[in-house]
């Protein structure tokens, strides 16, 4: 039997200064209203005035100079998870159960409303109403496991598995500064990641079920068929409970994060397994998913809840993004012994590994070009400007592929083992496509300068050194795409590392 106990304890702060409020306070510098030593003293009251008019987001644990803040409501976040967990391990003949119970407690530090109903917004001074906010609670989850394997033949082995497990939400979700909440709750702008309060674990529930088949004397297969159910995921939405008369005059339409999302995913995974044969061992797998859900991630809804008065948000069940429904593996692991091969083999390895995967979904889009600038193009960041022009994930991108090679040696010097190693990461330098624009389903053109509905107006008037700066800052360099997305358009380039280690 097993049994433990851990403790996690987190500080979240958060320092954000925007180019607007640079911009802001240049500009009084320009116009004499304060030096540029007064604006950054942190003691020059008009300075502080307009940091707070201007740097709307706000800070979480600093102020707006960049100085440490601890109390209760402008301080840091401090979460913490502990959890017990208790494990047997039976065996009788050629059973094997293992079975336990993990118990987790979470507390995310997100606090609490007194009044969902009516938010303490206090709109003067940009801040909240503490009175009508206590700390966030404790939160319990419960979570059995239980594993059976026994034999049905000589040479096959049925295995089965069960498993509840729980996590908080992801910690930068439900945060934010209480001046960034007097703007949600104010209602003038769209604000697509608002914030949460006292949100509950995410659960998930686990089934596996397959079998082992020792086909031959130094090779095996393993079938597995498994199926996984994630509810409590964090959604945007909006609080039907504010109601237009409400006690601080909130925004009914405002934005939060909730739990009230779910997933599911199904799929069967084959795998095989050898022995080491004549110094080589070989591993294979294929897995094949489904994955689906109402959204991808906790944003996909945030242009439909603010236009629901023209269309309601959907609610059907749909190919989740970020699945890959088909993905394997292949490697080769190539290995000499101790004083195998002379001295220039003996302990050399070589492993190759080659993996591959279908693409994900995504959806061919249009709309127009909303509040972007022009250096930007018509990305279709904004959920407001996108229109779908087909079922939700029906387009899916390219297949993608990667092999990867390591040489490795070790050597005894002394009383120590050193270990030189070479690992390249994408042997044959393969540019795989993992993400295309929406509207041309492609990750060479985006759509804007072939489009003269989107462009030709700017064009005209920027010029052709316009074009030529977009073409190689956002089409060959993607700056655009990752500045909004906060990813690239394609995989890694080739990588080598070289290195060694020491062990004693």
């Amino acid at each position: 039997m097993k049994a433990g106990f851990e403790r996690k304890n987190y500080e979240y702060r958060t320092y954000y200064l925007s180019t607007g409020a640079i911009a802001t306070l240049n500009r009084k510098i320009f116009e004499e209203f304060y030096t540029r030593e007064e604006a950054v003293s942190g003691e020059n009251d008009t300075t502080t005035t307009d940091l707070s008019l201007s740097n709307r987001r706000g800070n979480i644990g600093y102020d707006d100079y960049g100085n440490e803040v601890d109390d209760d409501w402008s301080g840091p976040r401090q979460p913490w998870s502990q959890s017990f967990y208790v494990n047997d391990k039976y065996e009788s003949d050629d059973l094997v159960v293992n079975f336990g119970v993990r118990v987790d407690q979470f507390n995310m530090d997100d606090w609490k409303m007194k009044d969902p109903a009516n938010p303490g917004w206090d709109e003067t001074n940009q801040e909240i109403v503490e009175e009508e906010f206590l700390p966030s609670d404790t939160k319990t989850v419960i979570q059995p496991r239980l594993g059976l394997a026994f034999p049905i033949s000589d040479k096959t082995v049925f295995h089965l598995q069960y498993g509840k497990y729980a996590q908080m939400p992801e910690l930068d979700l439900p945060y934010a500064s209480t001046r960034y909440m007097h703007l949600v709750w104010g209602g003038q702008n769209y604000t697509p990641d608002p914030m949460g309060f006292d949100l509950d674990p995410i659960e998930t529930t686990q089934y596996e079920i397959g079998l082992s088949f020792q086909f031959l004397d130094d090779a095996a297969l393993d079938v597995t068929a498994f199926a996984k159910n994630t509810t409590g995921q964090i959604v945007i939405s909006k609080n039907r409970d504010v109601e237009t008369n409400n006690t601080y005059g909130v925004d009914p339409d405002a934005l939060y994060y909730e739990n009230g999302d779910f997933s599911t995913i199904n799929g069967v995974e084959l795998t095989l397994r050898t022995r080491r044969i004549n110094r080589l061992q070989a591993f294979a797998s294929y897995t094949w998913s489904d994955a689906r859900g109402v959204n991808s991630d906790p944003n996909t809804g945030a242009g439909n809840l603010v236009q629901e008065a023209l269309a309601a948000p959907p609610a059907m069940i749909m190919p989740l993004y970020y699945e890959n429904k088909h993905r394997g593996a292949i490697a080769l692991d190539y290995r000499f012994g101790n004083k195998d091969g002379g001295f220039l083999l003996s302990n050399l390895g070589v492993n190759f590994q080659y993996k591959f995967n279908s693409g994900h979904p995504y959806t061919l889009s249009d709309g127009g070009m909303g509040q972007r600038a022009a250096d930007t193009g018509a990305l279709l960041y904004d959920a407001r400007s996108r229109e779908p022009q087909e079922p939700i994930g029906k387009s899916t991108t390219p297949w993608n592929q990667l092999a990867n090679l390591k040489i490795d040696k070790t050597l005894k010097l002394g009383g120590f083992g050193v270990t030189m190693f070479a690992y390249i990461e994408n042997v044959f330098n393969t540019k795989n496509v993992v993400n295309v624009y929406s509207r041309s389903g492609n990750a060479y053109d985006d759509g804007f300068l072939t489009d003269p509905a989107l462009s030709s107006e700017i064009v005209a008037a920027q010029g052709d050194l316009y074009v030529d700066l977009y073409e190689n800052v956002n089409l060959a360099n993607r700056q655009h795409y990752m500045t909004d997305f906060l990813q690239d358009l394609f995989g890694t380039p080739r990588v080598v590392r070289f290195g060694a280690s020491v062990n004693f």
